[in-house]
């Protein structure tokens, strides 16, 4: 899950990590002021994310996922497959090029919110998606991805917002303050 671990734990595989609540915690008020109501979540393993933001008044209007059967594959929905939702909300796998490819084909269709780690924006490879898409990045910080872990994750997150839409193209990218802890 993280460079700083290599080997030492196993990976999960398609990076299945299930979002805790205190990672949704910061977007809630960026889905509210860029009015999204409904969402797709196109990576969805067993629903936390669709529980956490169900929890707080949104409404989940389609699903799937890489590794589940017959469920969507992210990197194959076509427009229909969103059933008119605002957006997609998202924790991809972090594998580079299946992480990259899920964000650019989701965004074709509706804007889209993605879990990530921060050190990816840093990336020559990030380059080209977020100079054509990207409209926000709020960043998160470390993640405690296991509740029974006695520390946070070993790498920095945030959630980055890109679009494909002409007038999210003329927004300024714009990098969100840590919000204080209570």
């Amino acid at each position: 899950m993280s460079k700083r671990a290599t080997g030492q734990f196993g990976r999960r595989v398609m990076d299945h990590y299930p979002t805790p609540a205190e990672a949704v915690l910061p977007l809630i008020p960026h889905l509210l002021r860029t009015g999204v109501k409904t969402f797709a979540e196109p990576c969805c393993a067993e629903g936390q994310l669709i529980g956490h933001l169900e929890g707080h008044g949104f409404r989940c209007v389609a699903s799937g996922d890489l590794g589940f059967g017959d469920m969507l594959d992210a990197r194959t929905w076509a427009e229909w497959d969103y059933n008119e939702a605002d957006c997609a909300i998202t924790n991809p796998p972090w594998e580079r090029f299946t992480m990259a490819g899920i964000m650019e084909h989701q965004s074709t269709f509706v804007p889209g919110w993605f879990l990530i780690y921060s050190d990816w924006i840093f990336t020559k490879q990030s380059g080209s998606l977020l100079e054509r898409r990207c409209t926000d990045i709020v960043p998160i910080g470390r993640v405690k991805w296991f509740p029974e872990s006695k520390s946070v994750g070993y790498d920095n997150c945030c959630w980055i917002r890109l679009s494909n839409s002409k007038q999210a193209m003329k927004l300024a990218t714009t990098f969100w303050p840590f919000p204080e802890k209570e």
